[in-house]
């Protein structure tokens, strides 16, 4: 390892372990100053990205709890990549196992509704499936029909009220307090907005079978105890049309 490469490695490793005197051991054999203040700008930069990603969370648990939270992430993950719109991915399960934390259990729940807001926001735009395709299908293709279901959309099956507790949060109002409340939820964008909705149990496993690409036939399998099986399945597929679930 030639010199260089050996400074790097140390201050680099001074600066995410929070060392100052390994930081400034570092610079020293570079011949810089001034830097100390990466031991500090480094968690605090980690710390922002976490609030822009988890507002709502917050705004609960107020300003110096979330640092707090946010500080315990960032001392056990370090950031791997060069962006950082995906460094809060595990926030929520880490959130989860700090059993020391009261409400870890929900608030762990909020930061993963949070985090799938951002990613439907985020998610790549793809062109939309119009009507008029699956109307020009031959009947004997609709039963091996493959829908391909939007990268936007996100299903989760979520066992608190945290979509009510985020909506209050986030409108500046008292949030209800958290309550039990096992639903699948569907988070999708539609016109440059990120939407979420509960769900009935028939559409969500339509919609979690056509994610996994199979079959038309299959789908409608889950639709078989409603009063009129056919129409709801022309029901949900239209409706997946409407809210731009489709694309193609």
């Amino acid at each position: 390892m030639s010199v260089l490469a050996r400074i790097q490695a140390e201050l680099q490793a001074a600066v995410l372990a929070g060392d100052v005197r390994g930081i400034a051991a570092a610079a020293e054999c570079a011949g810089v100053s001034g830097a100390a203040v990466y031991a500090h700008a480094y968690r605090a930069r980690l710390c922002e990205v976490l609030e822009l990603d988890f507002p709502a969370l917050r705004a609960i648990i107020g300003a110096d709890a979330f640092t707090d939270l946010a500080l315990r992430y960032v001392s056990v993950q370090p950031s791997h990549s060069r962006s950082l719109r995906g460094y809060g991915r595990g926030f929520a399960a880490c959130l989860a196992r700090l059993t020391d934390v009261e409400g870890h259990a929900w608030l762990a729940e909020l930061a993963r509704f949070e985090w799938a807001l951002g990613e439907a926001f985020d998610a790549i735009d793809e062109s939309r499936l119009d009507g008029a395709t699956l109307r020009g299908l031959a009947h004997a293709d609709w039963a091996t029909l493959r829908l391909r279901i939007a990268r936007h959309v996100r299903v989760l099956a979520l066992t608190w009220n945290v979509p009510a507790i985020r909506v209050a949060a986030v409108s500046g109002l008292t949030p209800p307090a958290p309550a039990r409340e096992e639903r699948v939820w569907m988070v999708w964008r539609q016109d440059r907005r990120v939407r979420f909705k509960p769900l009935a149990q028939d559409y969500a496993n339509a919609l979690a079978d056509a994610t996994e690409g199979r079959e038309f036939a299959s789908l409608c399998t889950h639709f078989a105890d409603a009063p009129a099986p056919a129409g709801r399945a022309v029901e949900v597929l239209h409706e997946w049309l409407c809210l731009g679930l489709l694309v193609g």
